[in-house]
Parts: C-alpha cells; structure tokens; sequence
C-alpha cells in the first residue's frame, strides 16, 4: 500500500510511538512525575505529528489506512475527523491567518474582542506571549474548540457528531485502560501527557504563521536541533510544507537545505534560529497584534513606522518588504 518503500519510515515511527506509549503507561507507577510529564508530553504531541503525516497523505495512498494508524485519541480533546477537515481547510484557504477562513488562526475579529469581557482580554493578551501560550493556551485551545462545537451542535449542525460519539468510545476505553490495567488516575494523564503534549504542539504553532502583506511570507521557517525535528516531524520548516504539502516528513529537511536561499528569499525571511530564539523574544511580549485588523493595520503602513508601534506594543515585526496586501480583506 505504500506508494514509496521509504514509507517504512513511517510505519516504523508509528509502531515506535504506539510502543513508547504502552510502556510508558504501564510502568508509570514507577516513573518520577518530572519524567513522566516530559515523556508523556513528548510521545502524546508526536503522536500529533503523526496525525498531521497521515492527513497529508502518508504512509499509504490510502486514506482509511492512513486514518486508522493514527485515529487512537491519544491527545484526548481532539477527534481525528475534525482535526483532518480543518486542517485541510487551513492549508486550501486563500487567506492564512484570517480568522473567518482560516480555522487554525490565532488571532481574533475585532467584533469578537470588543464582545470579551476585561478577564477574558487579559488572558487573551497573556496567551498571545509564548509563555502564555505554553501555560494557559491548552485551556484557552480547548475552552474555544469545545465552546464552537456545543455552539454547533445547539444550533442543529450535525457533521461532526457521528466524529465526536466515536471520539468518545475510544476516550472512555483509553481511560479505563489506564485505570484499570495501568492502575493510572485520569487525572495524572490529562497533566502528565494531554496538557504537555498540547503545550508542545503549541510552542511549534506560536510563530508558524503571521499576518502578512503577501501570503508567501505568513509562513514561518525554523532550523532546529534534532529533538524538536523529530518531535515536530520537520514540520518546522513550514514554509517549504506548505509549499509542498505531500512531501514525506523525512524528506522536507534534505530538500530545504537544498533550496534554503530561494526558500527564505519566498518567504521574506520569516526565519528563526531555532525554538530558542523563539523563546527569548516572545516569552514576556507579543510577536503581532492579537487583533486580526490591527494586525493588517500594522502591515499596510511603512515598515520605518512600524518600529514605534513595535515599541508601544511590545511586539517585534518580521519579514515585511513593503508591497500590498493584496487578498486580506
């Protein structure tokens, strides 16, 4: 079934996670809560990333194998179908980052801000810093993913239901396997592997994409050391997978490389020297607006005026090279 004999790859990593896992939850009991939070985290948000491989097509050409090597609800608050179907839409929209096209966006309309009561703003501004982001922001993901979807429901949209009572069998089964065969409180999983793996997946999200003027440079490239490569999948150069969406994980650092200056010349530089540098420019302050308009505000005027909104902000910009905006609304 796979079209390429380099998908083993990915049949092994998938087995390996699956591996991982069963003994990571069975000898839990054993394991000290600080390793078991790094563990549990890393093998729950790599297993996102393999979610993220088969709904680009890997390791078969077929789409219900691919599915089904990845359906198991590791992350808990997702189902595999809306994952696949939003994350589909948010690679076909013409508009990335707008947050009435693109469903992975992470700004927000003005109407919608204007509607937040002060509590909610602040956590909002304070999840608009990565430090924010990494503590607050599997609450604040779950908090808005779950408000759309009882929304949806309450309102007689029934396209995720089928999706959702699915989702919830295999929850309550992971659940009681961890209960009763590895002797596992629910609770220690959701903080020893769902909140640290979403955390993990987060810091790979937070600057993936920006408002920009041309939709080429909304999509950000990050050279990283192995750990996070493998963790993320090479998906943190996502400027060169979302020019190429069907490239196997395994290839995309091979073939950045190989393009590296046209690449970032595409993107307008919309480049970071790895996590950590991600880190100490936006731990404690926002990279753009949260604002979606205020973000294309930024954009449209001159970038030698940007370094004062910048500095009243408290954000830095990135990869602008004053041309127009020519598909935001």
């Amino acid at each position: 079934m796979s079209r390429d004999p380099k998908e083993f790859i990915t049949w092994a990593l998938a087995f390996s996670i699956y591996a991982c896992f069963i003994s990571l939850t069975l000898a839990a009991a054993k394991i000290p809560a600080v390793l078991l939070f790094f563990f549990g985290g890393f093998i729950v948000c790599l297993h996102g990333s393999l979610q993220h491989e088969t709904i680009h097509g890997h390791p078969t050409g077929n789409r219900l194998v691919n599915s089904l090597l990845a359906y198991a609800p590791l992350g808990v608050i997702y189902p595999y179908p809306i994952y696949r179907s939003t994350h589909i839409q948010h690679h076909e929209t013409e508009n990335l980052t707008n947050p009435l096209e693109d469903p992975e966006s992470y700004y927000i309309t003005r109407q919608s801000w204007q509607n937040e009561l002060p509590p909610v703003r602040a956590l909002l501004l304070f999840n608009n810093t990565l430090l924010g982001r990494l503590v607050l922001g599997p609450v604040i993901l779950t908090w808005r993913f779950y408000s759309s979807e009882i929304k949806k429901l309450a309102g007689g949209n029934t396209a995720n239901l089928s999706a959702w009572l699915i989702h919830i069998v295999l929850v309550t089964a992971l659940f009681a396997y961890l209960t009763m065969v590895c002797q596992m409180p629910v609770w220690t999983y959701l903080a020893c592997f769902v909140y640290p793996g979403l955390s993990l997946t987060l810091l790979r999200s937070y600057a993936e994409h920006q408002s920009a003027r041309t939709a080429s440079q909304r999509t950000a490239i990050v050279e990283t050391a192995i750990p996070f490569r493998v963790l993320y999948l090479n998906n943190n150069y996502h400027y060169l997978h979302h020019k190429l969406p069907r490239i196997p994980w395994y290839e995309l650092r091979n073939l950045y490389f190989k393009e590296r200056e046209a690449l970032l010349a595409e993107n307008g530089s919309y480049f970071f020297n790895g996590y950590s540098e991600i880190f100490r420019k936006y731990a404690f302050k926002m990279r753009s607006p949260l604002v979606f308009e205020d973000a294309v505000e930024r954009d449209l005027i001159p970038l030698e005026a940007q370094e004062k909104i910048a500095a009243d902000l408290e954000i830095e910009t990135q990869g602008q090279n004053g041309k127009a905006l020519p598909d935001h609304p």
